[in-house]
């Protein structure tokens, strides 16, 4: 039976070996291995119980032999199980061992992952934003390559960080020439607006403030352009200052705009001041010649009825020449408004500058001497008085400009020159010939001789704002040039200015003036008279009915109207003064042609514009005198009026 136990010992132990062997299996995951030797030891212990059933069943006793062998078995098998359940444990350390590290390596492998996919997105944002940056700094450098402004960048120690090129369009140099000499723009900074530039630069280098300048640069050429500079700093994200960000934009045009802008407001002022004076000098000159017509008819009515040799015709012929030099006062006045349409005539010029010399003296400073030699032999000449009136005037004007804070010595001299050749006076070619000079001299501080090209130009002056137009001297120039003549200017700083105008004499001019006074046409026609000068229609009424006329007079337009339309058949010829109460020549005219159409009318004026031309052509108004009135323009005013009518059965006339 011993035996029979210690077999039965060995195949339990080796089934539990081999159970032990198939938990190695879960253990160490080495299936095949474990499993071999599980199904090994099993075939083993089934083998003994084989041989034990068969021992069994035949009743056979055991062999000592056999149960040694057995004894041996049963040792190796515990030893097997032993074994097995001593490497069990340490195969379960080292799964657990592998599980923990697998963990790990998992875990680590997980962290690894994570931190790699962290990498690939920081690498993609990286290229990403790398990219954009080139992208936008291509975009910015395109921008400021071809922006129309001067773009560029200053770093804090004064160096350049980047220029645009179209520094070379408003400089001429190239963005490399400022590269090589940061202090470059002061250099080409205008001499006026260099040092405020270079204050300013010096202060932008560490400024913290958005700041801006105007200025003025010289270009290569040889230009000069109008800048407007604006620079604010620049920080990086952390604060840090980087520097500056510059913009120079070309105003020139913008500037050039703004003082033509200013010249027209100048101009417009200046033409607001010409109408208001116009307005002025219309009414003064409509008075004045109210005041002029009877004393000059009158004084010819007392001259015709005295004897030529009576002694007090030559106080009349004072009168009369007076009362002359009175009415070209009125047209000088008028011209400065330009209410007179200029007429060339033959003329002398001592006579004007002697006149206006003396409406000079009285505006004059008496530290300011006038020297005057006017040559008696002073050729004529074909001009209009009142431009050259204007020409003295404007001369003389500038000449004492000149003097008023020192005083001096202002000369006119006035004397004929022969020009043996061709002479250039600013642009207009003398040509050879005898001229009558005009010569007005100052000893004042004398012109910049950087500004003698430009001072005959409109509108340029070196008056303060308030003293002058810059008009004279182009005015000066052009009536000198209309004239067929032309002008000189010599000048020396601090020792004066002569001026020199030139106009060509007329040799061969017949100026002799008749002094016989002609006999007036006669007549017997009836007139109507309508003005509300009581002097002027007791002057006309005399001179009229003298002559056998038939006058009846009326004080204002209304009047005269109704007398009209009481009988219309009864008057030959209208002659109406043109500013009158209730009713204006014009107005009266108007009235008088809706009745009879063909009615001669005539219209005396102080000053033409108050009569527009065209309005006198559509009313078939046969004429338009301006007063002063003479006996001889009135009568042969009327006479052609009503010779006109007879001869024309009272259709239009235009004498």
């Amino acid at each position: 039976m011993g035996a029979y136990f210690i077999l039965l010992m060995a195949i339990a132990i080796q089934f539990t070996a081999a159970v032990l062997a198939l938990r190695l299996v879960w253990i160490t995951k080495k299936t095949f291995a474990w499993t071999s030797i599980a199904i090994a030891i099993v075939l083993m212990g089934l083998r003994r119980c084989f041989t034990a059933y068969e021992w069994y069943s035949r009743g056979m006793a055991l062999l000592p032999v056999d149960i040694s062998q057995e004894i041996v078995g049963l040792a190796t098998t515990v030893f097997m199980l032993v074994g097995v359940a001593l490497i069990a444990p340490l195969f379960a350390e080292i799964k657990r061992s592998e599980d923990l590290l697998r963990e790990r390596v998992e875990e680590r492998t997980a962290a690894l992952n994570k931190s790699y996919q962290a990498l690939q997105v920081e690498l993609e944002e990286r290229q990403q934003a790398e990219e954009a940056l080139r992208t936008s700094e291509e975009k910015f450098r395109t921008m400021a390559d071809f922006t129309y402004d001067w773009e560029y960048w200053v770093a804090p120690d004064g160096s350049y960080n980047y220029i645009s090129p179209s520094c070379e369009r408003v400089t001429g140099h190239s963005a490399d020439d400022f590269m090589r000499d940061p202090d470059l723009l002061g250099k080409i900074t205008h001499p006026d607006d260099r040092e405020l530039v270079v204050d300013h630069i010096r202060e932008e280098l560490s400024g913290t403030k958005v700041r801006s300048l105007f200025f003025r640069i010289l270009t290569t050429s040889g230009g000069q352009r109008w800048i407007a500079h604006i620079c604010q700093p620049v920080f990086s994200s952390d604060g840090r200052h980087l520097g500056r960000r510059i913009s120079n934009r070309d105003i020139t045009k913008y500037k050039q705009a703004e003082d033509e802008k200013i010249k027209l407001e100048t101009q417009l002022r200046q033409a607001q001041k010409m109408e208001a004076i116009g307005t002025l000098a219309g009414g003064i000159a409509h008075d004045f010649n109210n005041i002029l017509t009877p004393i000059i008819m009158f004084s010819e009515i007392a001259q015709r009825e005295l004897d030529v040799d009576h002694p007090i015709r030559p106080y009349l012929d004072q009168v009369l020449k007076s009362s002359k030099r009175a009415s070209d006062l009125v047209k000088q006045i008028l011209s400065i408004s330009r209410q007179t349409e200029r007429k060339p005539t033959f003329m002398e010029l001592g006579p004007i500058v002697k006149e206006s010399l003396k409406l000079l003296r009285a505006s004059l400073p008496a530290t300011i001497e006038i020297q005057q030699d006017l040559s008696p032999e002073a050729g004529w000449i074909m001009a209009d008085p009142t431009e050259i009136y204007q020409v003295v005037m404007n001369l003389c004007t500038n000449a004492a400009h000149a003097m008023q804070e020192t005083g001096g010595v202002l000369g006119v001299r006035l004397k004929n020159i022969t020009l043996d050749q061709p002479v250039s006076a600013f642009g207009l070619d003398l040509k050879p010939g005898l001229y009558l000079s005009l010569a007005v001299r100052d000893s004042g501080h004398g012109i910049p001789p950087e500004i003698v090209e430009r001072i005959f130009e409109p509108y340029f002056t070196t008056k303060d704002i308030g003293e002058g137009t810059g008009l004279g001297l182009a005015l000066v120039h052009s009536i000198a040039r209309s004239c067929g003549g032309g002008i000189e200017v010599a000048s020396e700083p601090g020792k004066g200015t002569t001026f020199q105008v030139f106009f060509p004499v007329l040799e061969n001019a017949d100026l002799t003036e008749s002094e016989a006074v002609a006999p007036l046409p006669e007549g017997s026609e009836r007139i109507l008279l309508a003005d509300d000068e009581p002097d002027i229609v007791a002057a006309v009424k005399i001179i009229l009915e003298k002559l056998g006329y038939q006058v009846e007079t009326f004080s204002n337009g209304q009047e005269a109207l109704e007398a009209f339309w009481a009988d219309p058949d009864r008057f030959d010829l209208i002659f109406t003064d043109q500013t009158m109460p209730q009713l204006t020549g014009v107005e009266l005219a108007q009235e008088i042609v809706k009745v009879r159409p063909h009615l001669p009318i005539i219209i005396c004026t102080g000053f033409s514009e108050s009569i527009p031309p065209e309005q006198i052509r559509a009313l078939g108004i046969g004429e338009l005198l301006m007063k002063p009135l003479t006996p001889n323009r009135l009568v042969e005013s009327v006479r052609r009026g009503l010779d006109a009518k007879k001869k024309l059965g009272e259709s239009n006339y235009n004498p």
